[in-house]
């Protein structure tokens, strides 16, 4: 299961849900990285010190989650459908 599957089943709640009852819920759901590792979503969703009271929809649960994960977590960083290379590989030209 990716992330997204690991945020929709732990989204089968009632909103409003207060925040560490939603992390508490999540603490065994796990995903598989992109590298493969496995992870808590519970752990990611705890990270957070400064968690607001509640979460008033999914929409706000996965903003949190997506904010917190790692980068492993997230696939293909940094890509660029358009071809164009990162701009530290360019060459720099003053005007």
């Amino acid at each position: 299961m990716g992330l997204q599957e690991a945020i929709d089943e732990a989204c089968d709640v009632e909103f409003p849900v207060e925040c560490e009852e939603m992390v508490e819920s999540c603490s065994e759901i796990t995903f598989e990285t992109q590298n493969g590792s496995v992870k808590k979503l519970g752990d990611i969703a705890g990270v957070c010190r400064d968690m607001p009271d509640e979460f008033h929809s999914e929409l706000d649960f996965r903003n949190h989650i997506y904010s917190l994960a790692p980068g492993d977590c997230i696939g293909r960083q940094r890509y660029d459908d358009r071809g164009s290379q990162p701009q530290s590989d360019r060459d720099t030209m003053s005007m």
